[in-house]
């Protein structure tokens, strides 16, 4: 990165603290959804909300700067700061944990993406000479390639790490 986005980039940053001072200043209220940076703190398992940004400067600003601006807005170092959908919770002691959205989200791609390479390979299957005179005698598809798989059970059996 060259010097002079380097400081477009730092311009852009101020400017969006400007503009984020009274989101920034406003208290967050439980169970609602932001987006913004977290930390995982080790001993307690929890992840702590570092920084949030408002619906309104993410849509208008590439991705990277608002990572910045959130990076330079925490007052903890991150080392590599993502952008997260984020739960608030907010503790009796009025500390404010989040559970991130964003690693449900991942694990349901990923799970979707099997389920449709799965219906894609049952569809060729059905293709076959075989399946095809199966279906025409009986107007069933064989044994295996009855049943397309789908949302039902999709995430059954996928481990999750806690």
């Amino acid at each position: 990165m060259d010097q002079d986005s380097e400081s477009d980039d730092d311009d852009i940053i101020d400017n969006i603290a400007d503009q984020e001072d009274p989101f920034m200043d406003e208290l967050k209220e439980h169970n609602r959804y932001y987006l913004g940076s977290c930390k995982l703190i080790r001993p307690d398992n929890y992840y702590l909300m570092l920084c949030a940004v408002s619906n309104r400067i993410f849509l208008q600003y590439p991705a990277h700067v608002v990572t910045r601006y959130l990076e330079s807005a925490s007052l903890i170092y991150v080392h590599r700061p993502t952008i997260d959908i984020m739960k608030l919770e907010v503790m009796p002691d009025q500390t404010y944990t989040v559970i991130k959205k964003t690693f449900w989200i991942r694990l349901v791609q990923r799970c979707w993406r099997s389920v449709l390479r799965n219906r894609l390979q049952a569809r060729l299957r059905r293709g076959s000479i075989m399946a095809q005179r199966t279906f025409e005698m009986t107007g069933r598809w064989p044994i295996g390639l009855n049943v397309l798989p789908g949302l039902c059970g999709m995430m059954r059996g996928t481990k999750v790490p806690l």
